[in-house]
């Protein structure tokens, strides 16, 4: 399909204004159809902004589909359908998007909070690029039914969440132009996210807890995770890792063992990609006691590469030792950031360790198939 010139751009549709109550308000139910033309949609939720947007946000979950991170871990997978529910409303995935479209920075129930910050400040906490914002689904994970776990390191399940992600990319730039986009993936998302970006134009990735996929089956397919992480490095893309250091699902080694990747791949190349690794202590794969961290980086992360101050400044961190004159992030001349985060929002520099493939290999580390 032909992307639209910006000049031809279909009109905003645009969101409503800040009178809800709740967050599930500020989305709308969609079905985005499969660009390959397969059998099914992908379902997703459209948080539309408020006026002409930015970019696009596209944040995909894992493999149980549903509602994302952040939500508490007995109601992992919680299907679209139940947005509304009380439950649904730890949604980080949620919260993101509808602050994002609406330019306000709200609460997990939709409330705004008064605490300004980026490049607009204004009443109610208006603050960042204003998003057009969608939150998706699996197309096998409708009603609330898992991927089956058996299939989940199969080539053909990566290749089917892989085009989920592209027809969504898609279906937003139909909408609302070729803006620029960000991917957001969690947990097997992750490198479905890493595996859709070697194929679509984005300008930001955030691998939240994300898994990774590896080997001869995955690189001859287009689909292993270094290929996604080289690439974006090559082209000076954007790129946060979050993690929990508790994380029993994903090891934490995964996300030390490709962050590393990137910064060689970015050493050798010489790019200028602002790469950022954020591992917060005490916290699970679905971030569910440390939602309200895990949102406050995601949200500074995107406010600071997109126009807003430096991250550190954006969560009230002192790190002054690792930030330049001019704003960038520079250990060593490159423009990186690791922080080791608590729930109280202190922070400290991260020294991660380094993790071979060989290591990655082993049966006791979760998060990684060849």
């Amino acid at each position: 399909m032909a992307r639209r010139p910006a000049s031809a751009a279909a009109p905003v549709r645009r969101g409503p204004q800040i009178t809800q109550t709740n967050i599930w308000q500020y989305g709308a139910d969609v079905e985005i159809p499969l660009s390959s033309g397969a059998v099914g949609a992908v379902p997703g939720i459209v948080y539309a902004p408020r006026r002409q947007p930015e970019q696009i946000l596209i944040m995909a979950p894992g493999s149980n589909g549903g509602m994302g991170p952040g939500v508490d871990v007995a109601d992992r997978g919680l299907p679209l359908t139940k947005r509304t529910s009380r439950a649904a409303r730890n949604s980080i995935y949620a919260r993101l998007g509808a602050s994002f479209a609406s330019g306000v920075n709200l609460d997990f129930d939709g409330e705004p909070m008064g605490e300004p910050m980026g490049r607009e400040n204004g009443q109610n906490g208006q603050n960042g690029p204003i998003c057009a914002c969608l939150q998706i689904s699996w197309r096998h994970c409708v009603g609330g039914v898992a991927w089956p776990k058996r299939r989940l390191k199969h080539l053909r399940s990566l290749q089917i969440a892989a085009d989920d992600v592209v027809a969504a990319v898609s279906f937003m730039r139909d909408r609302y132009g070729p803006l620029p986009v960000v991917l957001i993936g969690f947990s097997f998302g992750g490198p479905a996210v890493w595996a859709a970006a070697l194929r679509c134009e984005v300008q930001g990735v955030v691998a939240l807890a994300s898994s990774a996929r590896g080997g001869q089956r995955f690189e001859q397919a287009g689909l292993d995770t270094e290929a996604g992480v080289r690439a974006m490095v090559h082209r000076s893309t954007p790129v946060l890792w979050l993690h929990g250091l508790a994380d029993r699902n994903v090891d934490p080694a995964v996300t030390a063992h490709f962050s590393a990747i990137a910064e060689k791949h970015q050493e050798a190349a010489a790019t200028t990609s602002n790469l950022t690794v954020c591992m917060v202590r005490a916290c699970g794969h679905m971030f569910d006691c440390s939602r309200i961290l895990a949102y406050q980086v995601l949200r500074a992360w995107l406010i600071s590469e997109y126009g807003g101050p430096p991250l550190p400044h954006c969560l009230g961190l002192e790190v002054e030792p690792m930030l330049r004159q001019d704003g960038g992030f520079a250990p060593k001349g490159n423009r990186r950031l690791k922080l080791l985060l608590s729930s109280r929002a202190r922070a400290e520099v991260l020294d991660l360790p380094e993790v071979n493939r060989d290591k990655l290999r082993k049966k006791h580390v979760k998060g990684y198939s060849e």
